[in-house]
């Protein structure tokens, strides 16, 4: 039973780093987002999710209506980024959006 509640107690922990680390990004995003041209931002965010382990993407998006515009991504080609109906609404809403994604060993 212990060992259960430990194991359970380092999850919500590590959920609750996670959760940080991501609005942490998001604020380094958005304090960079009117400071730097396109290329020097996409070099700089790049260059943050390269030297971070839980970060696998970064993507920016610009609202017209309810539909989403890709305005950068950090992500190759061969995985777009996309937004559900939903997601779309709640950037809309808070501004901001952090989603859990598998990495590159798919954890």
């Amino acid at each position: 039973m212990s060992q259960w509640l430990d194991t359970t107690f380092s999850e919500r922990a590590l959920e609750r780093d996670l959760k940080e680390h991501a609005l942490l990004v998001l604020s380094t995003v958005d304090s960079l987002w009117g400071r730097s041209d396109p290329e020097g931002l996409a070099h700089k965010l790049t260059a943050m999710v390269e030297g971070s382990r839980d970060v696998v993407a970064i993507d920016l998006f610009r609202l017209n209506g309810d539909l989403p515009e890709v305005v950068l991504t950090t992500r190759g080609a061969e995985v777009p980024p996309a937004l559900s109906a939903g997601q779309a609404r709640q950037l809309a809403r808070e501004g901001s959006l952090s989603t859990r994604l598998p990495g590159p060993d798919g954890a």
